[in-house]
C-alpha cells in the first residue's frame, strides 16, 4: 500500500486510521448540525493518538486529532496538538494552515505562526494566501503579496 494512505483496520481493535478520512466525516457530521457522539470521540482521540505517537511524522494526523478536540469543544487542546504538528512536521504545509485556522481570533499569534510556517515553506502558496488575509490593511496586504512574489516568482 501507499506509504502515505492509511485506512481503518476493523479487526476488533483498529491500528490505523485514515485522518484525511476521518476529518472528512467530521465536517459532514458538524455541516449537518449533529452533535459527534462522546464515544466516538473518544474511540477516535485513542485510534488518532495512536496515529501520531506511532507515526510522529504524520502531518494528517496531527490535523485530524487536532480538529477532533475543535468538535469536542477543547480549544485549548486543538491548539496544543496542532502545536506539536508544527514542531514535528515543520515541512507540512497542512499542519501549518491548521494552526494558522486556529489561531485566527487573535490575529497577532496568526500572524507569528503564518511567519514561522512560511520561514520553513517559503515555497507554499497557499500559507503566503493566509498570511495575506491576516493582514488588516491594503497596504500590508500588498506588502506580504510581494514578498510572497519574491520568495516564489513562477506564481506571477
Amino acid at each position: 500500500s501507499n506509504p502515505g494512505t492509511q485506512t481503518a483496520t476493523t479487526s476488533g481493535t483498529a491500528t490505523s486510521v485514515d485522518p484525511k478520512g476521518y476529518i472528512t466525516a467530521l465536517d459532514k457530521k458538524e455541516m449537518q448540525g449533529g452533535e459527534v457522539p462522546v464515544e466516538d470521540i473518544n474511540r477516535a482521540r485513542v485510534l488518532l493518538e495512536s496515529a501520531v505517537k506511532t507515526n510522529v511524522t504524520n502531518g494528517p494526523g496531527y490535523v485530524a486529532l487536532a480538529r477532533l478536540e475543535e468538535v469536542a469543544g477543547k480549544l485549548h487542546t486543538a491548539r496544543k496538538v496542532i502545536e506539536r504538528g508544527c514542531e514535528m512536521c515543520p515541512k507540512s504545509r497542512v499542519v501549518w494552515e491548521e494552526a494558522i485556522r486556529l489561531s485566527r481570533e487573535n490575529v497577532h499569534n496568526a500572524k507569528i505562526i503564518a511567519a514561522n510556517g512560511i520561514k520553513l515553506n517559503p515555497k507554499a502558496i497557499k500559507l503566503w494566501q493566509a498570511a495575506i488575509e491576516l493582514e488588516q490593511t491594503p497596504a500590508a496586504r500588498k506588502k506580504v503579496t510581494r514578498q510572497a512574489l519574491d520568495h516564489n516568482p513562477q506564481s506571477v
